[in-house]
């Protein structure tokens, strides 16, 4: 970058009186893909564990976790779009928490020829179904006291499209007063398989 503090010295000047290497000194470490471990006590509010560099290749792989899934319990009787509405929110946020590298084990699979497209999730994703929003506040309820990544869906976050009113709304209600659409859980298969056994696959 070129330089615009309007400044004379040198950086190498900050990072000698910072007791900093060149790699701990570089402006924007967020654009850097090694980062070591004094750089992320620097800037401990950066998740460098989501930045991907962008040439890895389909040969840049890691081994597959087939010990964990994500399911997704669904209440019957919602319509079409609720259901689309509250899987696609729920995987997208799950899928968030675990940030892109957990996600996937490489950046992208190669086809034939030179063309290429990017790696799908390494878990499988689930759907099963509940006959009431009381048995997801019960799926909910067992599933806080387990190791897993819970995410709920409810009436509200459709009806507000916004933080605001969707925040007044929430906050007028007790957790077993919400209506819920679905809940979504990722984790060990068996803690996962052991939370919803009693609910059938959705078909």
């Amino acid at each position: 970058m070129a330089p615009t503090f309007g400044y004379g010295h040198s950086e190498r000047v900050f990072w000698f009186l910072e007791d900093v290497t060149a790699r701990e000194g570089v402006p924007f470490p967020q654009l850097k893909f090694l980062v070591s471990d004094d750089t992320r006590k620097i800037y401990p509010e950066i998740d460098f564990d989501m930045i991907r560099n962008p040439q890895e290749d389909a040969s840049d792989t890691r081994s597959q976790d087939t010990d964990s899934k994500f399911v997704i319990v669904l209440r019957e009787g919602l319509e079409e779009w609720q259901r689309l509405n509250t899987i696609g929110h729920i995987t997208a946020l799950l899928g968030s928490e675990l940030g892109h590298n957990n996600m996937t084990t490489r950046a992208r699979f190669e086809l034939a020829g030179d063309a290429t497209i990017k790696a799908n999730s390494q878990y499988p994703i689930i759907v099963m179904k509940a006959k009431s929003a009381t048995q997801l506040f019960n799926l909910l309820e067992k599933a806080e006291q387990q190791k897993v990544e819970i995410m709920p869906y409810v009436m509200d976050m459709i009806e507000h499209n916004l933080d605001e009113p969707l925040a007044r709304s929430l906050s007028q209600k007790q957790k077993q007063d919400l209506d819920y659409l679905g809940i979504g859980l990722f984790g060990n298969s068996r803690d996962i398989d052991t939370l919803t056994k009693k609910f059938s696959l959705w078909k």
